[in-house]
């Protein structure tokens, strides 16, 4: 890196990535397209100096063990390389390795002695799901193939500016990759997961966890050393509690002295949701952090003279995807604000999703100069730049009240990966609707025969640690601080008609809000709905359906707005990771048709088991109700 650049940004590397090239697909064929000139260029005004792509040594370059790459790929990412650098941008590779083969695989006819612990995956993407074997790294074939695999792509790809390391999940390599000792060996903590595992590689079994994590570690940093000196390592600890309970002290002690060491900056971390502390084990916009986790090993690091990163999400997470960013700038202002006092070096700042160019990525640049300004000084040029100094005192006080909101998001893995809220205004609600498996959100979403979205009631499986009450509770208070946002953004678009970037804001903060209230109208439908189906009583059974109706009728509002939504912002229901997007227009015309239908049904119903008139079909009395 420069001496100009040392001396005006806080933090080195600053790494974004596009939410239009194909992770799990073809990526280095679409990142050409994906990383466009008009992209490279604004990250590169923007503050950031790398991106990073998905690579896969064996289908890259030729080694031993793999002699026939695709002829095309190293072609390409040298041609991605060429192009980055024209805008001052460098590339970066993840690398997952040594990438275990699937079981199927001609490899295992010709090397059967390098076959290590099998691991089936399911129900986590097309691309990765089925049964694979670890490339077992005590094995001498394979040791040699991570050194060599890694030297030849440096080598042979001379522009890289280095490669992040992924050594836990995500995809099956060593033969501890998905599997933990340490809590086999101990009743505490056990869970039934990890006893449905059965270890079976004779050559690790006696091997410490740590000692070939730590290898692996080591073989590749050799093999990108004697390509380049200067090319960074950077390893990354996510999900490193599976090789040693947190905060790994003797895996951090075994890095090679030069490497940087990136952790995640929530992960590990916990929140309050309706009075209780819940764990965060996710990127989040709804946490501030740094967690506890990221605290200890940031300190270990630096104790060893290592360099240190943050894994963060800049534009959105989890909580919800299919947005292009989550519009609560003075929560990420703050995230950086706390980096820099820690003396974090670096960040990667967002993984397959949450790289757009977007208000959020130029307040990221903005937090990573030097001198760095502060949280509000920030965000106020950032609204100026985008919203125009006019609009921009409005866009401020709404951002303050969706970041406030955003902190009471009901934070919980199995709600933002199996909850609804990326499609809840598109969630064709029935009377009919039966148990169903969950559905999870990060893949397209399953269909039937005539290309409706095929959903039922998976509650349980994504409401858990919370209760109905606790939700409703959470996501109440949630749209209680979001609508006093979207109120602001209003009156200033009915007075500033003209001004198009603000009204795509209201757009977004009411997409938002929508997708949040019908998430809330979800849970409160399936609970009564349970309830109806075990209630006898006739009278408590027709107030039963009123209040299913009142849901449905308010459902039918919020689809109705938010089609006006979609249709004048396409960006909205895209989702980066699922590389599609999760509903359409039609998918909500359908949603009309069918909760007009619903409510025809039950208005039949109460007319012939009549009972008092709802007060009010709004959100909160539901809750309260």
């Amino acid at each position: 890196m420069s001496h100009l650049l040392e001396e005006n940004f806080c933090f080195q590397p600053r790494i974004i990535r596009s939410p239009r090239a194909d992770c799990w697909g073809d990526e280095l064929a679409t990142a050409l397209k994906a990383y466009s000139s008009d992209y490279l260029e604004s990250i590169s005004n923007q503050g950031f100096d790398g991106i990073w792509v998905h690579v896969q040594l064996r289908h890259t370059v030729r080694t031993n063990l793999f002699p026939t790459p695709s002829p095309r790929n190293l072609f390409l990412l040298n041609k991605i390389i060429e192009k980055a650098t024209r805008h001052k941008i460098k590339v970066f590779v993840y690398l997952l390795e040594p990438r275990g083969p699937r079981a199927n695989d001609p490899i295992w006819t010709r090397y059967p002695e390098i076959k290590g612990q099998p691991f089936s995956l399911k129900n986590v993407h097309a691309t990765f799901d089925g049964t694979y074997f670890a490339l077992c790294t005590s094995t001498a074939a394979v040791k040699e193939y991570l050194v060599e695999g890694s030297c030849s792509l440096f080598r042979q790809a001379p522009g890289l500016a280095g490669a992040f390391l992924i050594n836990a999940s995500e995809g099956h390599t060593h033969c501890y990759s998905h599997f933990c000792k340490y809590k086999q060996q101990t009743s505490l903590g056990l869970d039934d997961g990890w006893k449905k595992v059965r270890f079976t590689c004779p050559r690790c079994a006696n091997r410490d966890p740590v000692e070939v994590t730590a290898e692996v570690i080591r073989l590749l940093h050799q093999g990108i050393r004697s390509a380049s000196s200067l090319a960074e390592v950077i390893v990354w600890t996510w999900s490193w509690s599976l090789i040693e309970p947190d905060p790994q002290p003797r895996l951090i002690a075994a890095l090679p002295s030069d490497v940087v060491l990136m952790s995640d900056w929530e992960r590990g971390g916990w929140k309050k949701v309706a009075g209780k502390k819940f764990l965060v084990d996710e990127y989040s916009l709804s946490t501030i952090g740094p967690s506890l986790r990221f605290r200890h090993q940031h300190r270990l690091g630096k104790q060893r003279g290592l360099r240190t990163m943050a894994k963060i999400q800049i534009g959105s997470t989890h909580e919800i995807v299919s947005v292009p960013y989550l519009p609560v700038p003075f929560n990420l202002a703050e995230k950086f604000r706390r980096m820099k006092k820690m003396g974090v070096n670096g960040y990667l700042g967002c993984w397959i999703f949450g790289g757009d160019i977007s208000p959020m990525s130029h307040l990221a640049g903005l937090m990573s100069r030097r001198p760095q300004p502060s949280v509000n000084q920030a965000v106020r040029k950032v609204a100026s730049v985008y919203f125009g100094r006019k609009a921009s005192r409005a866009v401020v006080t709404a951002w303050k009240y969706f970041s406030q909101a955003w902190k009471e998001y009901p934070f919980s893995i199995p709600f933002l990966y199996y909850g609804p809220i990326n499609y809840a205004t598109a969630y064709p609600l029935s009377l009919k609707l039966r148990e169903a498996p969950p559905i999870s959100s990060w893949l397209p979403l399953p269909r039937d025969r005539n290309q409706h979205l095929r959903v039922g009631d998976s509650l349980d499986a994504w409401l858990k640690p919370f209760t109905v009450a606790e939700m409703s509770e959470a996501l109440r208070v949630l749209l209680k601080k979001w609508e006093k946002g979207c109120k602001v953004l209003q009156t200033a678009s009915q007075k500033m008609p003209d001004n198009q970037p603000l009204a795509l804001e209201l757009g977004l903060a009411k997409h938002i809000m929508f997708s949040v209230r019908s998430t809330a109208n979800i849970v409160l439908f399936f609970h009564l709905l349970r309830a109806l189906r075990q209630e006898q009583n006739k009278k408590k059974k027709a107030d039963l359906f009123r209040r299913l109706s009142a849901i449905l009728t308010e459902e039918l509002a919020i689809t109705s707005q938010d089609k006006k939504l979609v249709t004048s912002d396409t960006r909205l229901g895209y989702h980066p990771e699922a590389y599609t997007h999760l509903f359409t227009l039609k998918d909500l015309e359908y949603r009309i048709k069918l909760l007009k239908k619903e409510i025809g049904k039950i208005n039949s119903f109460r007319q012939k088991y009549p009972v008092k008139k709802l007060k009010t079909n709004s959100l909160a009395s539901s809750f309260s109700e």
